[in-house]
Protein backbone atom coordinates (compact mmCIF):
# COMPACT_ATOMS: atom_id res chain seq x y z
CA UNK A 1 0.00 0.00 0.00
CA UNK A 2 2.88 2.37 0.77
CA UNK A 3 4.30 1.90 -2.72
CA UNK A 4 0.97 2.75 -4.27
CA UNK A 5 0.76 5.96 -2.25
CA UNK A 6 4.32 6.87 -3.28
CA UNK A 7 3.50 6.33 -6.94
CA UNK A 8 0.33 8.38 -6.63
CA UNK A 9 2.21 11.18 -4.91
CA UNK A 10 4.92 11.27 -7.57
CA UNK A 11 2.52 10.77 -10.43
CA UNK A 12 -0.15 13.20 -9.38
CA UNK A 13 1.26 15.54 -6.75
CA UNK A 14 4.70 16.33 -8.11
CA UNK A 15 3.60 16.26 -11.75
CA UNK A 16 0.69 18.58 -11.05
CA UNK A 17 2.95 21.00 -9.19
CA UNK A 18 5.42 21.02 -12.08
CA UNK A 19 2.63 21.52 -14.61
CA UNK A 20 1.19 24.47 -12.70
CA UNK A 21 4.55 26.17 -12.13
CA UNK A 22 5.59 25.65 -15.77
CA UNK A 23 2.35 27.19 -17.03
CA UNK A 24 2.72 30.09 -14.61
CA UNK A 25 6.25 30.68 -15.91
CA UNK A 26 5.05 30.59 -19.53
CA UNK A 27 2.31 33.07 -18.69
CA UNK A 28 4.75 35.38 -16.89
CA UNK A 29 7.86 35.15 -19.08
CA UNK A 30 6.55 33.91 -22.39
CA UNK A 31 7.22 30.62 -24.14
CA UNK A 32 10.63 31.45 -25.60
CA UNK A 33 12.20 32.74 -22.39
CA UNK A 34 10.70 29.92 -20.35
CA UNK A 35 11.99 27.22 -22.70
CA UNK A 36 15.56 28.38 -22.03
CA UNK A 37 15.16 27.34 -18.38
CA UNK A 38 14.61 23.71 -19.36
CA UNK A 39 18.36 23.53 -20.01
CA UNK A 40 19.00 24.46 -16.37
CA UNK A 41 17.38 21.26 -15.05
CA UNK A 42 20.55 19.08 -15.26
CA UNK A 43 22.67 21.77 -13.61
CA UNK A 44 20.16 22.27 -10.80
CA UNK A 45 19.98 18.50 -10.34
CA UNK A 46 23.75 18.15 -9.96
CA UNK A 47 24.01 21.06 -7.53
CA UNK A 48 21.06 19.85 -5.47
CA UNK A 49 22.36 16.29 -5.28
CA UNK A 50 25.77 17.57 -4.22
CA UNK A 51 24.32 19.78 -1.49
CA UNK A 52 21.54 17.58 -0.14
CA UNK A 53 22.77 14.04 -0.81
CA UNK A 54 26.51 14.76 -0.52
CA UNK A 55 27.15 13.16 -3.90
CA UNK A 56 30.31 14.14 -5.76
CA UNK A 57 29.73 16.81 -8.38
CA UNK A 58 32.19 15.15 -10.74
CA UNK A 59 32.66 11.52 -11.57
CA UNK A 60 35.83 9.96 -10.25
CA UNK A 61 37.25 6.73 -11.62
CA UNK A 62 37.91 4.09 -9.01
CA UNK A 63 40.71 1.63 -9.64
Amino acid sequence: MTYLLNILYLGLGASALCFVTWNLAVKTLGAVKTSVYIYMVPIITVVTSALILNEPAIRTEEQ
